[in-house]
């Protein structure tokens, strides 16, 4: 619509439709004035919001507790987990007193699972059978425990499948697929209307000028 607009502007500058053409350029700069003003205010909520919900971890170091951003955090840390935190960090669990933590976000159960400090035996096992590992960005729902930190950001469970997800390539919604399909209709529609208007204009030997406020009406 931008495009029309300004299209349209420099055809009346150049036919001498000087209220026209003053009417499209204001037209033209308070819609992109809004669109900023939108845009901005949007980005002002995002980062507000994204800094109000950065990740803190508990942690002890040097034999005493800290509480940091989630994004210092380093491999081999000791970070302190209980019922209402979110796991800053994919860990393997070294202390655990009836520790539950929801990671339906990562094996899709519906329930908690339980976790200790047990050893696992065999190969490989998938995140849904680790219980003795807590994965980042799961909440701890009961109980508390202590974990080591083996791994952070894109080196995480979430994070992997993040990079997985921004690999892939995304797809168009057909709803959108539709609308663009009507615009290119409707755009192709207006453009035959308006050569019609003006050959049949031009054969009646009408001006210039009056032909193109015709069509664009």
């Amino acid at each position: 619509m931008q495009i029309v607009l300004v299209a349209a502007a420099v055809v009346s500058l150049l036919i001498k439709e000087w209220t026209t053409a003053v009417l499209l350029i204001v037209l033209t700069l308070l819609n992109a004035v809004v669109g900023l003003r939108q845009e901005g205010r949007a980005e002002s909520a995002m980062n507000a919001l994204q800094s109000r919900m950065k990740a803190r971890a508990r942690v002890r170091r040097d034999g005493t507790e800290a509480e940091i951003p989630a994004e210092q955090l380093a491999v081999g840390d000791i970070v302190l987990i209980a019922a209402g935190d979110q796991v800053a960090a994919d860990g393997r669990i070294i202390e655990a007193s009836a520790l539950q933590i929801d990671e339906s976000a990562l094996t899709g159960e519906s329930v908690p699972a339980a976790k200790d400090a047990g050893t696992l035996s065999g190969a490989r096992p998938t995140p849904g059978d680790r219980t003795n590992m807590a994965f980042m960005n799961t909440p701890v729902t009961h109980g508390s425990g202590v974990l080591v930190v083996t791994a952070t950001g894109a080196e995480t469970e979430v994070g992997k499948i993040s990079g997985m997800l921004s690999a892939t390539e995304k797809e168009v919604p057909p709803l959108t697929k539709e609308l663009d399909t009507l615009t290119l209709w409707i755009t192709g529609a207006a453009v035959l209307t308006m050569i019609v208007m003006f050959a049949l204009g031009r054969h009646r030997d009408q001006a210039w000028d009056v032909l193109f406020v015709s069509a664009g009406v």
